[in-house]
C-alpha cells in the first residue's frame, strides 16, 4: 500500500514551478503545508492495522471496498449505505 501511495502522489507537483520565498511579501512558514500533512496522514494510515492482530489497514479496506463497488457496479448510495452499517 505504501508503494501505491508513493506511485500515485510522488510526482504530483513536478509541473508546478517553485518560487523564491525571499521575494515574497509574506514568506511561508517552514514545515509541511496542509496537502502535505494530509498525504503524510494517508501514509501513516496505510501502516496502521484496523485493530490489534488484523492484517487489514484502513487504506487497504477502502481499496478493497472500492474494488468491489466498481466490479459489481454498485451505486454511490449503496456503498454509502454499506459504510454506514460498517
Amino acid at each position: 500500500m505504501s508503494q501505491l501511495l508513493h506511485d500515485a502522489f510522488y510526482h504530483m507537483y513536478d509541473d508546478i514551478p517553485m518560487t523564491d520565498a525571499a521575494n515574497l511579501p509574506n514568506p511561508p512558514v517552514s514545515g509541511p503545508n496542509l496537502e502535505a500533512e494530509e498525504f503524510y496522514k494517508l501514509v501513516e494510515d496505510s501502516k496502521k492495522a484496523l485493530w490489534t492482530g488484523c492484517e487489514l489497514t484502513l487504506i487497504t479496506l477502502l481499496v478493497l471496498l472500492f474494488n468491489v463497488k466498481s466490479m459489481n457496479k454498485w451505486s454511490d448510495k449503496s456503498l454509502g449505505d454499506l459504510l454506514g452499517i460498517l
